[in-house]
């Protein structure tokens, strides 16, 4: 949970809001799962365990595999690149719900043209477009500028913390 085990049983152990803790979940993920210090230290490891499928894929290729831009209809799937575009077009259509000026009906088209505009992919159904994720159907209106909350955090952590790439690079996540 990237919690240092001394604040275990404490309330600094919890997550202080639901937003603070989805926003790190994207920067566990994507900021530093994707990134060359995370991977200067756990790639040969991760080789060691996958020899076959790994043995002979140096990192630079590994890094540009995993960093790939491939634009997709499907968030859960999105590349950092693109991922950023799927949380600006739910953030849009979620203020223009609040504001009333969607129709919930006309969300599926809504969705469908902003993918287009945004991602240049076209949407194969509802269940891979509107309906992928489960955050509106539960009521949680609101959810997706969560994510952007881990963007503004990892700002101020790399501004705290100068030598950030040398102790992930050695392998300190704590």
């Amino acid at each position: 949970n990237g919690l240092a085990p001394a604040l275990e049983r404490t309330p600094l152990a919890q997550a202080p809001s639901f937003g603070v803790n989805e926003s790190q979940s994207r920067t566990w993920e994507n900021l530093v799962g994707r990134s060359r210090p995370f991977w200067t230290h756990w790639y040969g490891p991760l080789q060691d365990t996958f020899p076959d499928q790994l043995g002979d894929v140096g990192l630079d290729a590994f890094m540009a595999a995993i960093n790939r831009a491939h634009p997709t209809a499907l968030r859960s799937l999105a590349d950092e690149t693109t991922y950023s575009l799927h949380i600006i077009l739910r953030f849009d259509l979620e203020r223009r719900l609040i504001e009333e000026t969607l129709d919930p009906a006309d969300l599926p088209e809504a969705w469908n043209a902003g993918v287009q505009d945004l991602l240049g992919v076209d949407v194969p159904n509802d269940a891979d477009g509107v309906l992928q994720d489960t955050h509106w159907s539960g009521g949680q209106i609101g959810y997706f500028p969560t994510y952007v909350m881990s963007l503004q955090i990892w700002s101020v952590v790399r501004e705290a913390i100068p030598d950030l790439d040398a102790q992930m690079a050695a392998g300190d996540l704590l």
